[in-house]
């Protein structure tokens, strides 16, 4: 039994450190996330833009219930799978950090509320930085 134990331990151990990384091009892939946020994303008639310099905005575009486009801007930072962004106030949205979650994903950018409900699925429009 004791074989067996040792046996099984020495294989975790294996598999563990056979699964770790120690390339040096992992880090390039940290810095160069943010550049892949920059640009604007659309889903039906909403759009979100995030510029370089970590500002950006939302917009509504509510033209067809003839109460035109809300536009709200904000400040932004992102972690490996949250989104801050810092309202302004204007437009829609009241004034204040909001928390969401996202996948980024072969150009496609899925945002979610903090309690898991998705806000949209978001295209990155072509010649958009």
């Amino acid at each position: 039994m004791k074989k067996i134990y040792y046996l099984l331990l020495g294989l975790m151990l294996v598999s563990s450190t056979a699964l770790v990384s120690c390339s040096d091009d992992d880090d390039s892939d940290i810095s160069s996330s943010s550049s892949s946020f920059v640009g604007r994303w659309t889903y039906n008639n909403t759009a979100f833009v995030f510029n370089s310099d970590k500002t950006g905005y939302h917009t509504i575009d509510l033209m067809s219930h003839g109460l035109g486009i809300s536009k709200s801007s904000f400040t932004w930072e992102k972690s490996d799978m949250y989104l801050f962004l810092d309202w302004d106030g204007s437009g829609d949205h009241i004034k204040g950090e909001m928390i969401y979650l996202y996948m980024l994903e072969d150009g496609i950018l899925t945002i979610y509320y903090e309690d898991g409900e998705r806000m949209g699925i978001y295209r990155k429009q072509s010649g958009s930085k």
